[in-house]
């Protein structure tokens, strides 16, 4: 959708009337009683294996004749963590923070891309509406297409450094930056805030529950976040909104796509350190 406004923006021969971006999720518009239809059916212009399940990307890597790897010179920007756990875009200066790879001051023009143009259509959109960086073109093509041209020269390896970074730095959850309570005082969140992103130490004590002690405050039927973490100690039971469920005790790597409930199993307390999704979990 970002790709086609893109377009219309700049193409007089497309002739877009009003368009509009739902800033959050499609669950989180639901959950505040807003109106929505199914009336108007969606269809997936995909290929027939796409369609089938059988594969995700329509070319590049997974065909015959695709290449992995990034045009040459280019610098990878990850757009990880610009939604807050609604869905929507993130306050302008917590995009800066995320965007940092790129000099918002500078006007030298930038051109995004990704594998199919999605990304690469969001990446533009914040930077030129919401950052206000002008300069910030979308490479009308993808590296589904250019990575199958073999006249294309390609890059692989870690290649520059993707942003300037310290040398060393050292934060301890032990003097956390926040902290932020759960209902019902069933546990908390310690934050320490790094370039990257903020880092958490979430602490659930027995009997918490994402949809009795985080819902609350996060106004989502489920949990709208996407963790990456690391159990220290404790269990946790975790089930997805389509059903799919999965336990986490001491010493698992997790990762939660948004849409779930969670529990903690037993009597322990789980602590839990995530570096993704922690930037608005439990803000009031």
């Amino acid at each position: 959708m970002l790709w086609n406004i893109h377009r219309d923006l700049r193409e007089p021969d497309y002739q877009l009337r009003d368009g509009r971006i739902l800033d959050c999720s499609r669950s989180a518009w639901q959950s505040d009683g807003r109106p929505w239809s199914t009336e108007v059916p969606e269809i997936p212009a995909t290929s027939d294996p796409q369609y089938l399940g059988g594969r995700f990307w329509p070319s590049g890597g997974m065909e015959e004749g695709g290449r992995a790897g990034r045009v040459p010179g280019a610098v990878h920007q990850s757009i990880d963590g610009i939604y807050d756990d609604r869905g929507a875009f993130r306050r302008a200066h917590d995009l800066a923070r995320i965007l940092s790879g790129v000099d918002l001051a500078d006007d030298i023009d930038v051109i995004t891309y990704c594998t199919l143009g999605g990304r690469a259509a969001t990446t533009w959109f914040v930077l030129t509406h919401l950052l206000d960086r002008p300069g910030v073109r979308v490479y009308d093509g993808s590296w589904a297409e250019r990575g199958r041209l073999a006249t294309k020269p390609a890059e692989t390896g870690t290649g520059r450094k993707e942003t300037e970074m310290a040398g060393l730095i050292r934060k301890s959850l032990d003097t956390p930056e926040e902290t932020r309570a759960f209902e019902g005082g069933s546990g908390q969140l310690q934050l320490v805030n790094l370039a990257q992103g903020p880092v958490g130490r979430a602490t659930f004590l027995p009997g918490w529950k994402w949809s009795e002690h985080v819902k609350p405050i996060a106004h989502t039927d489920s949990c709208q976040a996407a963790h990456m973490g690391y159990f220290v100690s404790g269990r946790m039971k975790v089930v997805m909104d389509d059903g799919e469920e999965m336990e986490y005790g001491p010493g698992d790597f997790a990762v939660m796509a948004p849409g779930h409930d969670a529990w903690i199993v037993g009597d322990e307390p789980c602590v839990v350190i995530d570096w993704q999704g922690f930037a608005d979990y439990a803000r009031r």
